[in-house]
This record gives C-alpha cells, structure tokens and sequence, in this order.
C-alpha cells in the first residue's frame, strides 16, 4: 500500500463494506468550465428523467428492483458530482464516458466478481486514458501517457504481484484501494465509508444503447 489514502480506501471496500468490494463503480463527474455539474444534468446525459430520483442507501440497493436496468446513486459534492454503482458498470463504457465527459472531465473506477478492474479518464466527450487490471502495460485511449505520473504507484503494485504470489494483477483488495486513490487524488472528491449507508438521490436507468467494454 502506498500512502495513508489509499489505505483508508480498504475501509471502504472491505469490513463491513465488503460487499461493495465484490462488485461496484465509482465515477466523478468535475465540470470542463465555470459552470458546475449537477445530479439531474448528469442523469439527462444517462438518457434518464430527474423526475424519477428516489432517495436511497447503496447499502440497501439490493432490494430495489430493477427490472435488468442499472441502479445509480448520485451524490453532489461542490462543483462535481459522484456516481455509485453497486455491482454496476456503466462508468466503464465508452458511450457513457463520453456523454459525461461533455465539457466535462470524467475519472471512474470499477470492478467485477471476475477479478477485473478498470480505470478509466474521459475529458470533452472521448476516452483519454483507459487501464484494464490484467494488462497495465497495454493502456488505451486517445493519450495512454496522460496519467503516466498518478499511474506509479498503481503499476508498481501491479509488479509486486505479478512477481510474488500470483500472476493475476486484479488479485488483492490493494489494487482496487490505490485505483481510487487515484481518482481522489487528481479530483479531490472522496468516497468514505459513510457515504454507503447515507441517503442519496438515486435512479433506475435503462443502459445507453451501443455496446460497452
């Protein structure tokens, strides 16, 4: 583990929580220019109606019916907005970022119960920089290099494994913990462990058509 910060983010995924660490998505949304972000902008780019926001707990999102669509939690912090997603993936997908990332700029972590992360940086409506946990020296995107310097630690990590117990880079919670760091640390927004069992305006989506990653 690198810092302190990433380690407070094994409190977030793990513990109590450790149900978001099996499967989840954090994205923030920071505005491109002097106007701010909000929830229901963000919610019409998701091709959503803010008339449908329900006020919800992602500890409990399991109870809610979906029907087979996504379930999002919105949280407004200053100027950005955060998007949760319990065993979601929508922050992954190039349509997705690039709908957010409209004069915006979008970072967004997620995992699955197949060991995979991803960590994606969108900005003005395409996909910069993309990280898949199980090929790190194979980053995609318009400009692979852009996070190169916020990216060392992360890499770094990756080497620890690859050359220690296992041969699977997606291993182990530190991985996922310093993935949000990251995002922490070049938005200074931050995703607690409170933040899981607030109330927060939430809604049930139908994905945006065309196909993910």
């Amino acid at each position: 583990m690198s810092d302190e910060l990433a380690g407070s983010y094994l409190d977030v995924i793990g513990g109590e929580n450790e149900w978001f660490g099996v499967a989840g998505c954090w994205t923030v949304v920071q505005p491109g220019g002097p106007d701010a972000v909000d929830i229901d902008r963000v919610v019409r780019r998701l091709g959503g109606d803010p008339a449908g926001l329900v006020t919800r707990a992602p500890s409990r999102a399991w109870e809610v019916e979906t029907g087979g669509d996504e379930l999002v939690f919105l949280v407004q912090t200053g100027p950005a907005v955060s998007m949760i997603e319990v065993g979601g993936h929508q922050g992954t997908r190039d349509v997705v970022l690039s709908r957010l990332s409209e004069a915006a700029t979008v970072h967004s972590a997620c995992w699955n119960v197949l060991g995979k992360r991803y960590l994606a940086y969108a900005a003005h409506g395409e996909v910069v920089t993309y990280l898949h946990s199980h090929f790190p020296d194979r980053l995609t995107g318009a400009d692979p290099a852009a996070l190169d310097e916020d990216l060392r630690n992360l890499l770094t990590l990756g080497e620890v494994i690859r050359n220690g117990a296992s041969d699977d880079l997606a291993d182990g919670d530190d991985w996922l913990a310093e993935m949000l760091a990251v995002i922490d640390r070049r938005t200074g927004v931050r995703l607690s462990p409170d933040q899981l069992d607030e109330q927060h305006p939430s809604i049930v989506l139908r994905p945006l058509p065309d196909e993910g990653r």
